[in-house]
């Protein structure tokens, strides 16, 4: 067998194990996306969720007035559109961000 010709195979060995390899980690690497897709990952358990129509009924009751929600975010996610009566309370990804939502807490009337 000649020098050439061994190169050639063995280009060609090298190119289709690059292939398959490159095919298998593709097919890998969709399989796993399509698992992050179809499981999303809640930091919540069951207990510690309200469902919006429980939210609502609590908020419409008499006891409603015991109730303070602060919306801890960005001021314009705020003005798009919040919870009737809740108090834009600033973020909390900054040091005045938790400033302005210590003087708001401290600033909110209690039940007695």
């Amino acid at each position: 067998m000649n020098i050439k010709r061994s190169f050639s195979i063995f280009g060609l060995i090298v190119f289709f194990s690059l292939v398959l390899s490159l095919q298998t980690l593709a097919q890998s690497n969709t399989n796993h996306q399509r698992n992050i897709l179809s499981k999303p990952i809640d930091p919540w358990t069951s207990s510690q969720v309200i469902s919006p129509e429980k939210l609502d009924g609590i908020l419409t009751s008499k006891e409603s007035n015991k109730l303070v929600l602060l919306m801890v975010g960005f001021d314009f996610l705020y003005d798009q559109g919040h919870i009737p009566g809740s108090i834009f309370a600033g973020t909390a990804s900054d040091k005045t961000g938790k400033q302005l939502i210590q003087k708001v807490y401290r600033t909110v009337k209690r039940a007695e």
